[in-house]
């Protein structure tokens, strides 16, 4: 027997029922996009850096896995691959305190809104996107673009 994973990308645009089929989580099908949080990342090395505030040197000891704790992912079919950009989000995880298993996370937006929130997810039928860092992004969106989280939720809840 052979068995072959494929995944029902929706769009995330507001009100939009385009989907598409990909062979490979990282696929992007033609003329989608993929908006990922942590994109302003793609450089990002540890280790020795200058301080943006102090100027001064210092070593960045957060790995790969704190920095990119809370990111999260939006696919946009051609219609709407624009529809967020005045609002991309932007995530930044750190290391916890030892105790403390949650990662904290900055989460800033296009627009300019920044907060904090923990890496933690929330799996179930809520209809808010399931991290606390895409749900802090979330709630700051103007009321025409919230509408993303929850699209599908109403055939759900009837079926």
């Amino acid at each position: 027997m052979t068995a072959t994973g494929i995944w029902r990308l929706s769009c995330d645009g507001p009100h939009c029922p385009a989907t598409a089929v990909v062979e490979t989580i990282s696929a992007v099908p033609d003329g989608w996009r993929r908006v990922s949080s942590t994109d302003h990342l793609a450089d990002w090395k540890p280790g020795r850096r200058k301080s943006a505030v102090t100027g001064r040197m210092r070593t960045d000891s957060r790995t790969l896995w704190d920095v990119e704790a809370g990111g999260f992912r939006l696919h946009l079919c051609p219609d709407h691959a624009t529809v967020f950009d005045a609002h991309l989000p932007r995530t930044e995880g750190w290391a916890a305190p030892p105790r403390n298993r949650e990662r904290r996370v900055r989460v800033a937006c296009e627009c300019g809104v920044s907060r904090d929130a923990t890496a933690s997810r929330h799996v179930g039928r809520d209809p808010m996107p399931n991290g606390d860092a895409e749900r802090a992004w979330w709630r700051h969106l103007p009321e025409d673009l919230r509408e993303y989280a929850t699209r599908g939720q109403a055939a759900e809840v009837t079926a």
